[in-house]
């Protein structure tokens, strides 16, 4: 089943988003629906040589734009953004991505999909770099305000994920914390980790701190997307920073420079594996269907990578996987109440 690509989100769009598609196609032999604005698409679709042979071009006359408000996408039903998601919830497409806003997605997308049975909201799952394998960090921004519910479904949801998409055979789950032992945190994240270490459908570890994200005992990270905007945001920068510094000190002598001649290729794989372009897009766990957010700055290879993750997300049928999981966990809890 096709992939729906939304051709309209992003900082550079159209270009970006249509030149990943293209290498997609080639490279990888995606099978896409493009979403589009004929005026701004047709000229670009001819550049890189996309024709109806290659992916269907659908025409939508409206676009949402990056700075938009959920409540205004909402009311534009011809978008692109929505069309896509509409293609899935159709069964014309097997998973949408857009490097739109976020927020505008995540409304559509409930709109269009709605939630899976015992999800309170859609969480943004990302998949980090790491050593010695990459792991899963959620909530990345969709959610600033969560209740220990809430987190105990993203573990469930993140744990499931990192089974299927990243091959793990049981993930450890930590709740990121200012400290490991038990008194630590807030009462959010307390009463969230009383209700991980109770449920026995993922293998609830503990208390993860800032410095286990890219190297620690655990597989999938679990905090609130307040906390995990700020904390993803902080690592692009310290990144940046420290790529950004090393560059101009391998420049600054001749022997600096001799040296970074003959490490180059560490350096290449270093760089490589701190580009998020090639990490792919984050879906939105808990949606009926696979929706992927693409980065709003995506260029053709961050688009690349993005259609590749919703394509292994369609083909490993996440979320029809996750919804025994989460219908039992919403059974218990009412059980509870009653």
């Amino acid at each position: 089943m096709p992939i729906a690509l939304d051709l309209m989100g992003g900082d550079a769009a159209p270009e970006s988003i249509i030149a990943g598609a293209a290498q997609a196609i080639r490279e990888d032999g995606q099978s896409l629906l493009l979403f589009g604005h004929q005026d701004h698409c047709a000229a670009l679709l001819k550049q890189y040589e996309l024709s109806e042979g290659d992916a269907p071009f659908i025409h939508c006359d409206d676009v949402v734009p990056m700075d938009a408000k959920p409540a205004r996408a909402m009311r534009q039903r011809a978008s692109s953004m929505a069309q896509a998601l509409k293609a899935v919830a159709e069964g014309r497409a097997g998973a949408a991505v857009s490097a739109g806003a976020s927020g505008a997605f995540m409304a559509l997308g409930l709109r269009e999909l709605g939630r899976l049975p015992g999800v309170s909201r859609p969480a943004i799952a990302l998949t980090l770099p790491g050593y010695p394998m990459r792991r899963m960090f959620l909530d990345g921004g969709a959610n600033t305000l969560c209740s220990p519910g809430m987190l105990e479904e993203f573990a469930l949801m993140g744990s499931i994920y990192a089974h299927l998409v990243l091959g793990i055979a049981r993930p450890r789950v930590g709740l990121l914390c200012n400290g490991e032992e038990d008194g630590k945190g807030t009462d959010l994240t307390r009463a969230a980790a009383d209700l991980m270490a109770a449920n026995e459908s993922f293998n609830f570890t503990g208390y993860a701190e800032g410095n286990d994200l890219f190297q620690g005992p655990f597989d999938v990270i679990i905090t609130d997307g307040f906390t995990g905007n700020v904390c993803l945001k902080t690592l692009e920068g310290t990144v940046r920073f420290v790529v950004d510094n090393l560059k101009r000190e391998l420049k600054a002598d001749l022997v600096s420079s001799l040296g970074g001649l003959m490490a180059k290729g560490a350096f290449g794989r270093l760089k490589k594996t701190l580009d998020p372009r090639h990490h792919g897009g984050a879906p939105l766990l808990g949606l009926n269907g696979v929706a992927i957010v693409a980065h709003g700055r995506s260029d053709a290879l961050a688009i690349r990578s993005a259609l590749r993750v919703a394509s292994n997300c369609a083909q490993q049928e996440v979320s029809s996987t996750m919804v025994e999981q989460l219908r039992s966990l919403d059974e218990q809890r009412q059980s509870t109440k009653g």
